[in-house]
């Protein structure tokens, strides 16, 4: 039987190096590297070399597109020796997002 997709919005395929800072519950600071591989009006989707439990809030800076904010991490699934990760945006920052990601000059190396 085929999976039908329940997403409320389109995702588009989005490659970028995503850097993240959180702290953990006893105020240690952690950091982490990934790479983006959509994003859509809600938030962005990441695999990560680590997992970051749900409902953390971090910091994410994406250099290539000049954007630096903070998320919510919605979902995490292993996937091989990598997390995948979703993150759900503020809504002020999901516009600044797409715009970043629209009116950069070279998308050829972000989207593909």
């Amino acid at each position: 039987m085929p999976r039908h997709d329940l997403r409320r919005n389109a995702r588009l395929v989005f490659s970028a190096t995503v850097k993240l800072q959180w702290l953990e519950p006893d105020g240690e600071p952690r950091f982490a590297q990934g790479r983006s591989k959509d994003l859509s009006e809600d938030g962005l989707r990441l695999e990560l070399p680590v997992p970051i439990p749900v409902r953390t809030i971090v910091t994410l800076a994406i250099q290539e597109i000049g954007f630096q904010g903070t998320a919510s991490i919605r979902h995490v699934r292993q996937a091989g020796l990598k997390y995948v990760t979703g993150l759900a945006l503020s809504r002020n920052l999901r516009h600044v997002l797409t715009a970043n990601v629209q009116e950069n000059k070279d998308l050829n190396l972000l989207l593909s």
